[in-house]
């Protein structure tokens, strides 16, 4: 855990890790991380220090987010616009709702001036552009290092619980 203590060098050290690895339809393998460090990411400028939803502007990390890190299961434009009785099938993160298709994943988001915690402790992360509407939550230097999709994102108390509870005693 000594490399990450470098990686997030504000957050302190590391105090402890809990991770599960499963197994998804194909046999990919798939894995739940958390990390918990001594210092909380508990405000907005600290979360954007560690995790970003923007397309970097170095054409080497942009080329990497756009690789791996861009919720693509669905052009815009056609969530919510395709009747039920479409010949197009639901991808796996599409949903019926009130006679719409919509992603469960809640994708595109909205463009955001800056990151904000909402009132039930959920974070919106900053998107400033069109381009930034489908990217998914991301630690650069994890990607970096790693080079593949990663969804990193801040656990507040409630979800933290939630998360843990889901993962942890699946498939008991």
């Amino acid at each position: 855990m000594s490399s990450l203590h470098n990686m997030f060098p504000n957050a302190g050290p590391p105090l402890y890790s809990i991770s599960l690895i499963e197994f998804q339809k194909h046999g990919l393998p798939h894995a739940h991380i958390l990390l918990k460090y001594k210092l909380d990411c508990v405000c907005p400028e600290d979360i954007d220090q560690v995790i970003s939803a923007l397309l970097p502007t170095n054409p080497a990390n942009a080329n990497l987010v756009l690789k791996f890190m861009v919720h693509t299961s669905h052009p815009e434009g056609v969530i919510n616009h395709i009747a039920p009785d479409s010949d197009h099938p639901l991808k796996y993160c599409e949903r019926w709702k009130d006679g719409a298709r919509i992603c469960c994943f809640n994708y595109p988001k909205p463009i955001a001036p800056e990151t904000t915690i909402n009132d039930s402790g959920r974070i919106q992360y900053a998107r400033y552009h069109k381009e930034d509407k489908n990217i998914v939550p991301h630690c650069l230097p994890l990607l970096q290092k790693f080079k593949c999709h990663m969804n990193v994102e801040i656990g507040g108390s409630g979800q933290l619980s939630q998360y843990l509870f889901k993962y942890i005693h699946k498939g008991t």
